[in-house]
């Protein structure tokens, strides 16, 4: 991590080392957790990350694939064309966030609560919903121990809020005819997600990190390159 921090800091083409290039691989991984949602820690990643959205993510993990490949074969133009791209949309920054709460025990980032959306394979037709003040890790942890039955519960979807009780009534009241008891909704994943993002939109009650994706991620363009060579790159 603070290798392709340093790296992308400062301009100029790096040598093509193998060392550097598993570690734009790693992070590119690490972005890619946060697209994708598709592995247990997709979560705690975007939380040292510092929450960039799926859609950041994804351009991120991109250009860190094409920031590799450039350093691969020493192309000096294409990699200052990704690096700028990269420093743009914030990256830096998510890494030094990264680096802070990771190495240093720092926490840079106002956590006032959240919305969130569980999910426990012991029951795959049913989600828990809601929100709360502090962390989500803090909600999975009393789910796991109120429902030792069940397999663990995992974080399919959060929002990070500047009103949790506002939230959490609201969401209650919208998904009332969906309700089983206990937090507990029978709802399909992307109903559910797009009930609780109209609410806490039209309430404005989203706190998003600095960098976070509604600021705009850059459409891809299409570079030539100086040896005539059309590239496309988020």
């Amino acid at each position: 991590m603070r290798v392709v921090l340093e790296t992308l800091s400062s301009p100029g083409l790096p040598a093509a080392e193998d060392a550097l290039q598993d570690c734009f691989s790693v992070v590119k991984g690490l972005f890619s957790r946060i697209a994708l949602g598709d592995t247990s820690d997709w979560y705690t990643v975007s939380r040292l990350l510092g929450y960039p959205s799926s859609e950041l993510a994804r351009a991120t993990s991109w250009r860190m694939s094409w920031a590799r490949m450039a350093i691969r074969v020493q192309d000096a133009e294409v990699y200052e064309i990704v690096r700028s791209r990269i420093v743009e949309d914030h990256c830096l920054e998510m890494l030094g966030n990264y680096l802070d709460m990771a190495v240093d025990a720092a926490h840079p980032l106002d956590e006032f609560g959240w919305a969130y959306i569980l999910w426990s394979s012991s029951e795959w037709d049913i989600l828990h919903i809601g929100a709360a003040a502090g962390s989500v890790e803090h909600v999975v942890k009393r789910l796991d121990r109120e429902h030792p039955d069940h397999n663990a519960f995992g974080v399919l979807a959060t929002w990070l809020l500047h009103d949790p009780l506002d939230a959490y009534r609201r969401i209650h009241e919208r998904l009332f005819s969906h309700a089983i008891g206990d937090g507990f909704f029978r709802i399909a994943l992307g109903d559910a997600k797009a009930v609780v993002e109209q609410i806490l939109r039209d309430t404005g009650n989203v706190s998003h990190s600095p960098w976070h994706g509604d600021q705009g991620v850059k459409n891809g363009a299409c570079h030539t390159t100086s040896s005539g060579e059309d590239l496309y790159i988020r």
